[in-house]
């Protein structure tokens, strides 16, 4: 039982660091996107 809610939190970590590291490089490059139209 205790293993299972581990196994479950890990998961909820991995997921939700998948989820912020892609919504950051989509930011990250859109920025680049808009900084070489201003130039």
């Amino acid at each position: 039982m205790q293993l299972r809610n581990r196994e479950k939190a890990y998961h909820l970590i991995f997921v939700t660091n998948e989820i912020i590291t892609r919504s950051l490089l989509i930011t990250f490059g859109n920025n680049i996107k808009k900084i070489k139209i201003k130039k």
